[in-house]
């Protein structure tokens, strides 16, 4: 397989257009639902506690008649899931929001609290520190460290942002081809050249989590994760 010379890493997913209407036809034909009663679900949706999007409706499955009313509107969209968030997370009482979403920063903190948590190899950034880890200042820094210095497999991502935007997992390095998780094969040139242009705020190599042998047998290898959510009166 030839290494891929564009752009490797995972990008933001594009704006879902709306409902096509052969879905809607699609669903009719399948699950026995007519159409205005799709309509109808989905506007009541949109508008309810859940805020589910019409392209949410389809692809969360809610139209299946065998999902009774009232479990349908136990669903909720991104845009409910985002009031949700604000509204359990007032300002006032998580002043320390930006310190938990400095990736590099809270994991060392978990670390010398001796949690569980990722390993980070190393940071790229143009002038900030990070302690006692390495950081990769340029794109020839960045060569090098893939070369001769990482540990693979690694998952590497953004400092900022969220959603996967940016995230990939690298299995190994050999004559200067990296091989990603999705199989693609990347330049490692290329490949650190786009980490130090795209992303100036920061990115992160770390040491990828392998899932438990138990959990492997259930779930397939993709490392599963769960969210725990507290609040605060």
């Amino acid at each position: 397989m030839n290494a891929v010379t564009g752009k490797v890493l995972l990008g933001a997913p594009m704006d879902p257009s709306p409902a096509a209407s052969e879905t809607m036809v699609a669903v009719a034909r399948n699950h026995g639902v007519s159409p205005f009663h799709q309509m109808r679900e989905m506007t009541s949706m949109r508008f309810g506690p859940g805020k589910l999007a019409n392209h949410e409706y389809y692809s969360t499955g809610v139209f299946d008649p065998e999902i009774s009313i009232e479990d349908k509107k136990r669903y909720v969209g991104k845009v409910g899931s985002f009031e949700i968030n604000v509204a359990a997370s007032p300002l006032k009482l998580t002043k320390s929001r930006a310190f938990v979403r400095d990736k590099v920063l809270y994991t060392s903190l978990l670390t010398q609290l001796d949690l569980p948590t990722t390993e980070t190899q190393a940071v790229v950034h143009t002038t900030r520190m990070f302690g006692s880890l390495p950081v990769l200042r340029t794109v020839s820094d960045v060569e090098g460290f893939l070369r001769d210095t990482a540990r693979y497999p690694l998952f590497v991502k953004p400092c900022a942002g969220s959603g996967g935007v940016g995230s990939a997992s690298i299995e190994s390095c050999e004559a200067d081809v990296l091989s990603l998780g999705n199989g693609q094969q990347a330049d490692v040139s290329g490949f650190a050249k786009e980490v130090v242009e795209d992303y100036p705020e920061g990115f992160i190599f770390q040491t990828a989590v392998t899932q438990h042998p138990d959990l492997v047998q259930m779930a397939g290898e993709a490392v599963g994760t769960m969210r725990v959510v507290t609040t605060r009166d």
